[in-house]
């Protein structure tokens, strides 16, 4: 049912670099499915609904305790007020112009960054090889190969960033060992906590998971394995989305445009890393690909088989004038060149059918 490709070397870096999310694209289309029929509205777009039937699945708490998320008290609203009054003079007048107001007015509270990374990677090899439809389905990562790899992602999201590359600041992994193991000694490396994000778990087949619905370890679980899983964290979708539920890959889509709205939305300018499955991190790239309002084409995509250990990232870039974030940019594609001996060439590598059509 599934695509595998072996030592395909798909790795791809900087110089493949795409400039999606254009805001001259044509207009809203229509995409159905022999399930569903969804008005697709770019998931950046204020006012998409294309994906709100997802909400009812979010979990009861909201995934952070920012103040900013709470209504804004009179201090707040006069300090807007005036910053806005300060924009509206010096983009009038130059000299009276601020730039840290300029940068803050997007967020009274904390200033963004300049520059916002979103990187998603696979976990490294499996201690044993998943058998579609028989399992195991939540094989952890080798004690030998696998942690190798993910200290290998750790090292290059840390000491070996480029010069115009961004640390991640959030770490999400799905509930999954191998991408929950693979982001702590990730995390380790980064002196970060891991956020449980069920929202990116694995794709809902009953090739992947098994007819019997393998249900994945609870964030307290977890966190008894793993020193660095913070059980604070409330995930985006709650365990309702995923209960008596089969998912086609025009809901994994949807899926991912959900979550990485919401997780992009929480960050406020801070960059992030995904740690997941193949399927999921293919989906979640694809969000980040699609160019406004264009409705999410796989089989037009740059993204193809993902290898254990690869690393895709986008960007964008904050001007401080306008007040607005770039659009974003592809500037590594299933990049594999950190990872350790032959894995470096990219191996067991998967992909979803519609990105080989």
């Amino acid at each position: 049912m599934f695509q595998m490709f072996w030592n395909t070397g798909t790795s791809k870096s900087a110089e493949d670099a795409v400039v999606v999310s254009s805001k001259e694209d044509t207009p809203e289309q229509t995409s159905t499915t022999s399930s569903s029929t969804y008005e697709y509205v770019h998931w950046e777009e204020d006012g998409a609904e294309d994906d709100s039937f997802l909400s009812m699945y979010e979990s009861e708490s909201p995934t952070t305790t920012d103040e900013s998320s709470k209504d804004p008290s009179p201090s707040k609203i006069t300090s807007s007020v005036i910053e806005n009054i300060t924009r509206l003079f010096s983009l009038c007048w130059p000299f009276l112009g601020d730039s840290k107001i300029e940068k803050a007015k997007m967020n009274s509270i904390k200033e963004p960054s300049n520059k916002q990374c979103v990187y998603i990677c696979r976990y490294g090899r499996t201690e044993f090889a998943l058998e579609e439809g028989v399992g195991p389905f939540d094989s952890d990562i080798s004690s030998s190969d696998g942690i190798e790899g993910a200290r290998c992602i750790g090292e290059r999201l840390s000491s070996s960033l480029q010069e115009d590359e961004v640390q991640p600041v959030r770490i999400f992994a799905s509930p999954f060992l191998r991408a929950t193991h693979t982001a702590h000694w990730i995390a380790k490396k980064l002196g970060r906590k891991v956020n449980i994000e069920c929202g990116i778990m694995e794709w809902m087949t009953s090739d992947l998971i098994g007819e019997d619905r393998y249900t994945p370890r609870t964030v307290y679980e977890l966190s008894k394995l793993y020193d660095t899983v913070d059980t604070k964290y409330k995930s985006v979708l709650g365990p309702r989305y995923f209960e008596d539920r089969w998912e086609d890959e025009q809901d994994l889509y949807m899926r991912a445009i959900h979550v990485m709205k919401r997780l992009i939305r929480d960050a406020r300018g801070d960059s992030i890393l995904i740690c997941s499955h193949a399927p999921c991190a293919q989906a979640l790239a694809l969000a980040l690909e699609t160019r406004r309002g264009m409705r999410p084409n796989p089989s037009k995509s740059k993204i193809g088989a993902w290898p254990l250990g690869g690393i895709t990232m986008f960007s964008r870039d904050f001007d401080e004038l306008t007040g607005q974030y770039s659009e974003w940019k592809m500037e590594l594609l299933c990049d594999t060149d950190h990872m350790p001996g032959s894995y470096r060439g990219g191996m067991m590598a998967w992909s979803l059918p519609d990105f080989c059509s």
